[in-house]
Parts: C-alpha cells; structure tokens; sequence
C-alpha cells in the first residue's frame, strides 16, 4: 500500500457529476477517486484555488473543465477552449518517448506521469509534469480523462542556471592559478583543487583524508596549530607559510585563510587560498644581492653614477659626487633647483631643455650628452651624460652615467690649435710647391730657349763633337727636368683629390702605347711581343691609364743595356675569391738589368730614387703606383726568373673590371 505523507483532496463538478479526487503530493501521483455523484448544482469549492492546472476531457480528449490555473499556465480562458479537442490545441513533445508509446501505455495502465514539453497560446514552450488518470463512472466503464499538470518552467530555468553556475563554479576552482584547500573540524583535508595538489607534487586523492600538519615540519607544525586556534576563533587572515612537499622540498607560500561555521555558529573548517611566493622569495633575494653588488660596484667605479626616479635623486655613487665637490648624501638632500645652480650658467638652458625632453620622450635612447659643472671649490669641470631606462626597487628609473672628459676636451682643444698650425703649414708648402713649380718651369724654359739661339749662333761649330754632345746632354737634362716638375704636380694633385673613374678599353689603349714608344725609340733594337686573348677588356681607370703602361715600357727601355731590348706584354683574367671580384691581369716582362729583392717594395714608394740601378729619379713609378691604387687595383715587380733578378724584370698590374 502506498504511503503518502502530504494529500489532497479535490472537490469537482462538471457535467452534472460531483467527484471527490484523492491526489499525493509529494508523489505527484492520482491515487483515485473517493466519490463520485450525481448530485445537481454542487459548488466546486477548491476547482479554482489548485496551483496545478486541472484538465478534464471525454474519452475522445475533448476538454469539459479547465481551471483558472490552466488559464494562467496555458493562456486560454475556459470559455475558449472547453469544448475542444486537447490533441488539436496544445502542442506537446515527450521527453524521450513515442507519442504512440505513451498513448498505448495510458490506454492500457488506464494512468501516465512525466516530464512533457508543451506550448502556451503565444507559442511559448513550457516544461511541464503531467499526471493522467481515467475516470470510471459507477458500472466501471471509462467516462473521463483527469490531466493535473505542474508547471516546471521557472523551476527548469533555475536548475539550469545553478547548472551553468556550478559548472562555472566548477572550472573556476579546477583552473585557479592559486591553490585552493579545505579542511574539516579536524583539520583534516576534505578537498584540494588540481593546482594545490600539483604544488605539493601529491594526487588530489592521495592528499584529501590527510591532516594538514602531513604537509610541514616540526618549526611550522606548530605555526599551524596557533593559525588554526585563531580561525576556530573566527579570525581571517592572510601570512606567510611554509609547506613540505612529496619529495621533500620547502616551498613558501602566500595563504588567505577563512574559517567556516554552520548558521548556528559552529565551526565546521576552513578554507585558504594558496599562492606558491618560493621563486618571488628567491628573485628578492637575488635582487637584494644584486642591489648590493650594484652598490660595490658603483662605489669602485671610474664613472659616476646616478639613479633618478619621480623626479628626485634616489643614488649617486662617489664618482658623480666628486665632480661637484660634495658628499653623496649632500647631493641627495638637494633638490633640482639646487643642482641647476651647480651647472656652468652657459650651460643651464641645454641641460634644462634636456630634461624637459626627457620628461615628454621617457623611452627615447639619446645619445650623449656634454655639459660643463661648477664644483664647489669653483673648478669647472666638463661631464659626458648618458641616460637608460631601468627597473629599480620595482618601479622604472633613469641610470645616468658620468663621465669626467675635462681632459679629453683640453686635449680636443690642444688638437684644434694644432691642426690650424698644421693647415698654416700645409697651405705653406702648398704655395712654396706652386712657387717652385713656376718657377722651375719658367728657369727651364730660359735654359731650352738659350740653347736653341746658341745653336743657331754657333752653327759652324756644330761639327765639333764635343760642343754637339754638350748641347744634346743640355738639351736632354731640361727635358727631363721639366718632366720632373710635370709629375710632381700630377703626384701632388692624385694625393689631395679622388679621382673619377671612367670604363675605358685597356686593350686599345695599350696598343696605342706600343705604336707610340715604337715610333719614339727608332733608333733602339726594340721587339715588343704580346699575348692577349682579348680583342677588347673594359676597366674602371681614367684618361691616365696609357700613362702608366707608357711608363712601365719606358722603364724597361731605359733600364736595359742588351742589344736588342724585348718586352713580352702578357694578359689574362682572373678573380678575387674574397671580394668577388674581376681584373685584368697585365705582365711586362722585359731583359733590363733588373731589380735587386730588397728594392722591389722601395721602388713604388715617394722619395726613393734611383730604383734600378744608380739611374734615374723613380717619381714615375710613384705615379703609376697612386694610379692603380686610386682605381681599386694592385702593382708588383718579379723577377723573370725565379731566384735571379738579372735576367729581368715582371713588371704586373691588376686593373678592376668594369661592372
């Protein structure tokens, strides 16, 4: 027999019958009818006082009563729908069952209960817990229908959102990036989120049972037991704690505790949140440390230092104080103003106007920055500056480096004075150079013109020997003095200016050298051969390029005292691996007199003369070697063979090719 514990009893009229309905309900169940009569013009005294709506329909399902909280449920008043078909005018979904299945179990168990989903007038879905029974009349055959129907909307709505809300609730604990851990009145563990567990190397399993002195040593076992007295006391409060890790280690953490107790007041645990401090404590630490050595360090340093932040002097090392003159604890005690009155007065604006941009571009690098100090015994001294953002005591601050460059700047000063000397000089030598230069040409140009009128003055005597070789060799020597001068001024002029480079075709232009010296040495035994593959090569040189090769054959020529004098002129392309890059490679190999090992670096040098042999004044190599060096190419002498320089000279030469 079933027991209920909380009944009704619903009195009914329709259609002329008077019915006693007997309904659980904490059950939520119909449990039958008690009376049913047909007694005329019975009030119905509780029909409109139910909160569940009260459905009654014939065997077909068409609704004969609907009371005022189905009109308040549904949406339709009773005059509305009594008279029509329920199956027709209320939507209605089963939870996980067949229409068909329900429908069969009714007509065969003669009742039905659950969870529906159905519709109001508007539309509207509706949870709903419905309980259906069949009415028998007196002779037991099935008359009516009973739905009594409880909406479950807003109870639906409510465990929904405490749903969402544990579950939030739920991922808040488990995903926390502090610890969480709850102990009973026994201080024993009753629950650990993932994180604490991790943070003391257990399992959640392994560490809820457990007391909470299991996870520290004797020094803080005691700590515990004084903190927990004080939460049994209802004290919160937030400290430091150390815990004993599985395998042994000490970690120092930052606990919030908070007791718990029951409505009545008692305590049944605590709770604490928990932030593992051990690499913060280490980092302070070590910051401490740091800061100590920063201090050592400064205080032995050769550069002065200071530590500006929010606008005052935080640190200035014994360097930085020294060029004022005061302590670093008077300097501390002063303010801007006070600072500004120790700056060189000319000075004063560029270092207020420093500041002020410093202020509005905090994160701008500069770059160094020089004023002058007045220090307090009234010497000046000149300062280089340079500022750095840091962190310092956690917070962001200038480092400024100082630096004393007084004798740096005395020693700028000195070298100015000296170079102006220097420019004085050089300006000197230059007019004393153009001096010479005009006036050697102007003494060698007397000396050609009064040769030439002595020769035509003494035309009989031109037969003599002797007075013909004077005249040749007089004649020669202006020559080559004014070749001497004319190179001179070109050396002097490639030394002071770049030259600009042209793409010229070396190969025709040596050729023109060789037509030229051919026709200039007549009288020699001269055989010049070549052996060049190129029908043209362009290079990077100038108009002075046949200059060189015109020098280097006159060299050989001039410095050759066989019979017949042979120059072989050989050509060949080759790379630089290193720079990738291409030159014409151009040997002069001649059967001249040669050059000793110890002078062939000598030979392209200024100021060194008689080069080959005891004969002439060298300045034409100097010429040739500021040439090649002025378009990015290279010049060297050899021996022809190998190991004795009296068979000849290898004169070569690497012209860079035109890119």
């Amino acid at each position: 027999m079933k027991i209920c514990t909380s009944e009704l009893k619903y009195e009914l009229v329709f259609d002329n019958f008077y019915i006693l309905i007997h309904y659980c309900i904490n059950e939520r169940e119909f449990l039958g009818i008690l009376h049913m009569s047909n007694l005329q013009n019975k009030e119905m005294h509780f029909f409109n006082e139910i909160s569940d709506a009260i459905i009654i329909t014939d065997i077909d399902y068409n609704i004969n009563a609907w009371n005022r909280a189905a009109e308040e449920i549904y949406g339709w008043k009773a005059e509305e729908i009594i008279g029509k078909n329920i199956m027709d005018t209320i939507k209605i979904e089963y939870q996980n069952q067949n229409p068909k299945d329900v429908i069969s179990e009714f007509e065969k168990e003669g009742s039905w209960k659950g969870e529906v989903l159905q519709y109001t007038k508007k539309g509207d879905p509706i949870h709903i817990y419905s309980s259906v029974s069949l009415i028998h009349d007196s002779s037991g055959i099935p008359k009516n229908i009973l739905a009594i129907n409880e909406d479950l909307t807003k109870t639906k709505a409510i465990e929904k959102k405490l749903r969402i809300s544990e579950r939030k609730y739920g991922l808040i604990v488990e995903n926390a990036l502090e610890g969480i851990w709850m102990i009973d009145e026994d201080d024993r563990t009753n629950f650990v989120n993932e994180r604490m567990a991790q943070m003391l190397g257990y399992s959640r399993e392994e560490m809820v049972g457990k007391h909470l002195l299991d996870f520290c040593d004797n020094q803080y076992s005691q700590i515990a037991k004084k903190n927990i007295n004080r939460r049994k006391q209802g004290i919160e409060e937030e400290h430091v704690f150390q815990f004993t890790k599985k395998n042994g280690e000490k970690i120092y953490t930052n606990l919030n505790a908070s007791p718990i107790f029951t409505d009545e007041g008692k305590y049944i645990g605590s709770v604490a949140f928990i932030t593992d401090i051990t690499e913060k404590r280490e980092a302070e630490r070590m910051l401490k440390e740091s800061e100590e050595k920063f201090r050592t360090m400064s205080e032995q340093s050769l550069i002065g230092l200071q530590i500006v932040q929010d606008g005052k002097l935080k640190y200035i090392n014994s360097k930085a104080a020294k060029f004022t003159g005061f302590t670093p604890k008077e300097i501390e005690e002063m303010n801007f103003h006070d600072i500004l009155d120790h700056i060189h007065p000319e000075d004063i604006k560029k270092v207020q106007n420093r500041f002020k941009e410093r202020v509005k571009n905090p994160h701008k690098l500069e770059d160094p920055f020089q004023f002058r100090v007045c220090s307090k015994s009234g010497d000046i001294k000149w300062v280089e500056s340079l500022n750095r953002k840091i962190t310092y005591q956690g917070k962001e601050a200038d480092l400024i480096f100082l630096v004393d460059i007084t004798d740096k700047k005395n020693a700028q000063l000195e070298l100015k004075k000296s170079e102006e000397k220097y420019k004085e000089a050089y300006n000197r030598a230059n007019f004393y150079k153009d001096l010479f230069i005009h006036d050697m040409n102007n003494i060698l140009q007397v000396i050609s013109s009064s040769t030439e009128i002595i020769s035509h003055s003494f035309e009989d005597r031109k037969e003599n020997d002797d007075f013909s070789h004077l005249m040749k060799m007089i004649t020669k020597q202006v020559k080559r003095g004014t070749e001497l001068v004319s190179k001179i001024h070109q050396i002097s002029e490639l030394e002071e200016k770049d030259l600009e480079l042209i793409v010229i075709d070396a190969v025709e232009s040596l050729k023109k050298v060789i037509e030229y010296i051919k026709k200039t040495y007549r009288e020699k035994s001269l055989e010049i051969t070549t052996k060049i593959r190129f029908k043209d090569y362009f290079v990077q040189a100038n108009e002075l390029l046949e200059e060189i090769f015109q020098n280097i054959l006159i060299n050989s020529i001039k410095y050759n005292e066989e019979e017949i004098i042979k120059i072989e002129i050989r050509a060949s392309e080759v790379n630089d691996e290193q720079d990738d890059d291409t030159f014409l490679k151009l040997e002069f190999i001649d059967n001249g007199i040669g050059i000793e090992d110890e002078r062939k670096q000598l030979i392209f040098m200024k100021g060194q003369q008689s080069a080959k042999g005891s004969k002439g004044m060298g300045l034409g190599l100097t010429l040739v070697n500021l040439l090649i060096n002025k378009y990015g190419g290279k010049i060297w002498v050899e021996n022809k063979m190998e190991g004795n320089f009296h068979a000849g000279s290898n004169f070569s030469i690497l012209l860079p090719k035109s890119k």
